[in-house]
Formats: structure tokens, C-alpha cells, sequence
């Protein structure tokens, strides 16, 4: 709002600065080039226009009139030169046309005409001085009625922009009452069940192993639970990045071999250290479904490999997985976690496949790493 009325108030500021450069040289061209200084008479009667056509930007109505008349009055004096200095007459009808001083107008134009027309013998000029009038009060009333359209437009926009940003900021808050409502509270109870599970089970056991993971991936799972109902609490917070693209490998690990597949994973840890916040956050995404997906579909026993290649261009991720039973085709369309995933990677510029061959189920996908491309995955 200030921000509005401080730029109100400098571009006041800048019209009257530029009225006054152009009576100056109004005044400078009347006296020096049209010989209108010859006589002390036109000196003293321009001096006396220029001072009340300086004060008409401050209160165009009320000076406006008062140099529609003192012009009105010189120009029935024919003896006695007006000049160019005349014709802000139509600055004051552009001025009223723009605050629609619509009566002032109407009576202020052949108030003008009236002088013009006693004191000129040239007839004919009257109706193109009426014509001038006219066109400058025009001007100035379709400029503001364009000028009130457009900020009409702007301030309908911002009410609506700021409509929106309610609306989801509402629905954010809903989401997040229902997060912490619910699945927070089931993933405490897992966790609480999956340590006291630990506790029971025999020690130096493959069961409490399986417990001990299961316990671990609850405990971080509540923990990203958590840090996206902050996130949706406080839009302006960016979410806990503590969960690295390393953690989420090691985690993966655990799952899939708790869930007895035999899992062998290939990287370089040094390329993987650096990566972009953006880029972590999309594979890490990537990971979490793929290893759903693994375990989902993926039997006991079988044969699983994760190979993460990097290069100063992109990050590659290829994984493939056994599977004992044929996979229909309803098994790679059905779910929307890698559906969902395929069009963000084409969004950014990247690729995401999915495929089968001789009972392998193969799953590759490529993340530019390029300054500009990367920003696309906020």
C-alpha cells in the first residue's frame, strides 16, 4: 500500500516537473522567437499567464479556471497579444477530462471560444480552437478511463492471486491436520510395536534383524512424515534435507535385503556427495518407488542390482530385479507412483524406462545435471 503511494506521489511529482520544463520553453519561444518581448505590456501579460498556468497542476479546477479566464480575457483584447502560451487551454481540458470535470468543460470551452472569437477576425479558427478543446478533454478522459480499466485489472488479478494463495495455504493446513491426525499416529503405533517386537524376539537372530530394520525404516519414515507436515504448516521452510541421496541408498539396501532378495549396488560415493538439492530430491523420490516396487513384486530369493552412474552432464540410475512369476502388463500401468514419476523426469528434461526382459524387470533413469535444467525440478 505505502509502496502504491509512494509511487503516486513520485509520479505526481514527475508531471509537474515536465509542466513546467514546457511552460519554460512555451515562455522562451512567445518572447524571444515570436517578438512577444518587444513591448513591457506582453512582458508583464506573459508573466502573469506563465505564474497561473504553474499553479494549475496542484488544483487543476480551481487554477485551471483561473487561467481559462485570464486567457479568455487577453484574447477578446485583440490589441493585446496572447501568443503560443494560449493554448494550454487544452492542457486545463485535458486535466478536467482526466479528473471528469465533465461540467467544467462544457462551460469552460465556450467560455475560451467566446474570447477567442471577439478578439480574432480570423473566424475559421474558432472552430479549430473548439476542435482542439474538444479533442484534448477527450484525450484526457479515455487516458484515465484506461488507466481505472487497467488498474481495475491488476487489482482483480491480485485479489485473485491472493484467493489462491488462501485456498492453498488452507488446504495445506487440512492436509497436514490430517497427516498428523492419522498416518502420524499409525506409523508411532508401528514403531512402538516394531521396538517392543525387538525386544521379545531371540537375540543374534535373522528375526531380529527383520526387527531391528523394521523398527529403523518406521522411525524414518515418522521422521519425513513430520518434516512434511512442517513443510506444510510453513510453506516459506524448505524440507529437511538431512536424508541425503547416500542415506536413501543404505536404505534401500536394508529393505530389500530384510526382505530376503539378494541386492548388489554399484556407485561412486565421491560423485554422489555433491549433489544438487533438487537432483537429490527427485532421485530419492525415485528410489523410494522403485524399492516398493521391488519389494512388491520382486519373490524371496531372486536377484536384485542398483547401478548409479554420474558424469559431468547427468546421473544415470539403472536397477533390475528377478521375478519369478510373469508380470502382466496392468503391473507397469496400474500404479501412479512411477506414472507420476515419468512425467516430472520429462518435465525437467530427463527420462525415466521401464521394461522386461527374460524375466528381469528393468527400470533406467537420467537426470540432467545442467544449472538450468536442474532448477526446473523445484
Amino acid at each position: 500500500m505505502f509502496h502504491h503511494i509512494n509511487r503516486r506521489l513520485r509520479g505526481r511529482s514527475t508531471f509537474v516537473l515536465v509542466f513546467w520544463l514546457l511552460l519554460i520553453l512555451i515562455v522562451v519561444f512567445d518572447l524571444v522567437l515570436l517578438g512577444g518581448a518587444s513591448s513591457l505590456t506582453n512582458i508583464t501579460l506573459t508573466a502573469v499567464l506563465f505564474i497561473a498556468a504553474t499553479l494549475i497542476p496542484f488544483h487543476p479546477r480551481l487554477y485551471g479556471w483561473v487561467f481559462l479566464l485570464l486567457d479568455t480575457g487577453l484574447a477578446a483584447l485583440s490589441p493585446v497579444p496572447v501568443g503560443i502560451l494560449g493554448y494550454v487551454c487544452m492542457a486545463v481540458l485535458f486535466l478536467w477530462g482526466w479528473h471528469r470535470y465533465t461540467v467544467d468543460a462544457a462551460v469552460g470551452a465556450p467560455v475560451v471560444l467566446g474570447g477567442f472569437w471577439a478578439g480574432s477576425s480570423f473566424q475559421p479558427g474558432a472552430v479549430m480552437l473548439l476542435l482542439m478543446l474538444g479533442a484534448a478533454y477527450s484525450s484526457g478522459y479515455i487516458m484515465r478511463r484506461y488507466v481505472d480499466e487497467r488498474d481495475a485489472a491488476v487489482n482483480q488479478l491480485w485479489e485473485h492471486e491472493i484467493q489462491q494463495l488462501r485456498n492453498s495455504q488452507q488446504l495445506r493446513n487440512t492436509l497436514a491436520i490430517h497427516l498428523h491426525d492419522s498416518l502420524a499416529g499409525t506409523l508411532s503405533v508401528v514403531t512402538k510395536l516394531a521396538e517392543a517386537l525387538r525386544n521379545e524376539v531371540p537375540k543374534n537372530t535373522p528375526l531380529e534383524s527383520k526387527a531391528e530394520i523394521l523398527e529403523e525404516q518406521a522411525r524414518t519414515s515418522l521422521k519425513e512424515l513430520r518434516g512434511i507436515i512442517q513443510l506444510l504448516d510453513s510453506p516459506n521452510q524448505a524440507l529437511d534435507q538431512s536424508l541425503s541421496f547416500m542415506s536413501e541408498l543404505e536404505r534401500l539396501k536394508n529393505m530389500v535385503s530384510a526382505a530376503g532378495i539378494h541386492f548388489e549396488m554399484e556407485y561412486n560415493a565421491g560423485d554422489l556427495e555433491l549433489l544438487p538439492v533438487e537432483v537429490n530430491s527427485v532421485l530419492s523420490t525415485f528410489l523410494r518407488e522403485a524399492c516398493t516396487n521391488l519389494i512388491k513384486f520382486a519373490a524371496p530369493s531372486t536377484n536384485a542390482t542398483l547401478c548409479v552412474s554420474c558424469d559431468a552432464d547427468s546421473i544415470e540410475i539403472m536397477m533390475k530385479n528377478q521375478y519369478l512369476n510373469v508380470v502382466r502388463d496392468a503391473v507397469f500401468s496400474s500404479g501412479k507412483g512411477l506414472n507420476a514419476l515419468q512425467e516430472k523426469f520429462e518435465v525437467i528434461g530427463g527420462e525415466l524406462d521401464i521394461w522386461t526382459v527374460n524375466n528381469w524387470w528393468y527400470v533406467r533413469c537420467e537426470v540432467p545435471l545442467e544449472k538450468g535444467e536442474a532448477n526446473a525440478l523445484k
